[in-house]
């Protein structure tokens, strides 16, 4: 159960590298999320049933998931100016450190392990279009893993080189021009679609991006994920 604890963990940081820099909008979408395939079951309790993004242009987020307990294991995903990311738990007031700029530079892919295809569909979601793009990403593994993503250009990606290591992976930037609003990722299995439901434009506070003074922060420790919920190490 662990190994699959960490695989949905590390899927939430992957489908929310896509949202972390954006040049144009500022404000909030929020996603669907349905997951199906041979493993549908075991990650039904787990998984969010929304991710609700919170993006100012300056590169900052804030992720929020309702629904599933991931919700209640892992609190918000946040990252602030200087992009380092922390999951942050309001009820527990407690905040844990996951990666930091040098930390995702050691882990990029090299562009030649992605390789990136735009295919020929144009559809309107949340009421912009999107391009249909193919991604295929090759990790050393026998078959490459491949996403679908639907691109919104009206959203464009910032080129931030102070927050290129994380906020910009090569995956998300190679061949993409904009933001996906839907995202369907495959691996072990499984299934996992995000599609935006809404898009607002607003002003955001300040507070939202920033861990609060009296919370206890701590480094993220990936084997202590399952403590509380009765996990073992399968």
């Amino acid at each position: 159960m662990k190994k699959n604890i960490q695989f949905v963990f590390a899927l939430v940081l992957l489908l929310s590298n896509y949202a972390f820099a954006q040049k144009t909008f500022q404000g909030t979408v929020t996603f669907d999320v349905k997951i199906t395939g041979e493993n549908v079951n075991m990650y039904a309790g787990m998984m969010p049933n929304k991710y609700i993004f919170k993006l100012r242009n300056s590169g900052e987020m804030r992720m929020r998931m309702e629904g599933g307990m991931m919700a209640n294991m892992f609190g918000d995903v946040m990252v602030d100016k200087t992009g380092t990311v922390y999951l942050v738990n309001d009820q527990k007031k407690s905040a844990q450190k996951v990666l930091n700029k040098a930390d995702q530079k050691q882990k990029e892919l090299p562009d030649s392990a992605v390789k990136t295809i735009k295919l020929n569909e144009v559809i309107t979601i949340a009421g912009k279009k999107c391009q249909k793009y193919k991604v295929e990403v090759n990790n050393g593994s026998k078959t490459p893993e491949v996403e679908w993503m639907w691109v919104c250009e009206d959203i464009q990606l910032a080129n931030n080189d102070k927050k290129d290591a994380f906020m910009m992976p090569k995956l998300g930037r190679k061949g993409i021009n904009g933001f996906p609003l839907k995202i369907m990722t495959t691996k072990e299995g499984m299934t996992v679609t995000m599609t935006a439901l809404s898009i607002v434009e607003e002003n955001l506070n300040d507070a939202e991006f920033k861990v609060p003074e009296n919370y206890k922060v701590s480094e993220f420790d990936p084997s202590k994920m399952m403590q509380g919920y009765g996990g073992g190490d399968d």
